[in-house]
């Protein structure tokens, strides 16, 4: 079922926006909300306030990278989705940090379909604490690349991986 407001960002003529930073904050948290992202490379938000947003690759994932660590704020509600996607974070090995870190102890789902994460940290961070956080998963990677990371993932409760490839170390 798709969302009730669709935006599109990339350089082509349809495009809503030509970058991730120039979606105002008011639609990102309007809530029912499809981000169609065009082939391009792209700065990552940060300490984005989301709710129920969806940043959908249009194309292979390998065509579609947001560089640099993707924040979501701690009163953001999900589910936050990821999809068709290349997502490359930095930041120290021994820092949880990440290349997609969800703020804060509030829970929010962060889902992560056919997407590449990379990171010389940790690829997917979830803070939010065990008592909020005991029902839903915080973090669900299906058919994803995590290989690139020293770490695939940090969260406090709840995650689920099926057909993934995380690092071995």
């Amino acid at each position: 079922m798709a969302s009730k407001n669709t935006y599109y960002v990339g350089s082509g003529g349809f495009a809503n926006y030509a970058t991730l930073t120039e979606i105002p904050t008011d639609i990102l948290a309007a809530g029912d909300t499809t981000i169609a992202i065009g082939p391009g490379t792209y700065a990552p938000l940060t300490d984005a306030v989301l709710n129920n947003v969806s940043f959908v690759g249009q194309g292979s994932r390998d065509e579609i990278v947001i560089t640099d660590n993707f924040t979501i704020a701690n009163t953001s509600v999900g589910p936050i989705n990821f999809e068709s996607l290349t997502i490359t974070g930095s930041g120290a090995s021994n820092a949880v940090t990440g290349a997609v870190v969800k703020l804060g102890a509030a829970a929010t789902s962060l889902y992560f379909n056919r997407c590449a994460i990379n990171s010389t940290s940790v690829g997917v961070v979830s803070h939010a604490e065990s008592a909020f956080a005991g029902v839903t998963k915080q973090i669900v990677l299906d058919y994803c690349d995590l290989t690139g990371t020293d770490r695939a993932m940090y969260s406090n409760a709840n995650v689920a991986v099926s057909f993934s490839a995380l690092n071995t170390v």
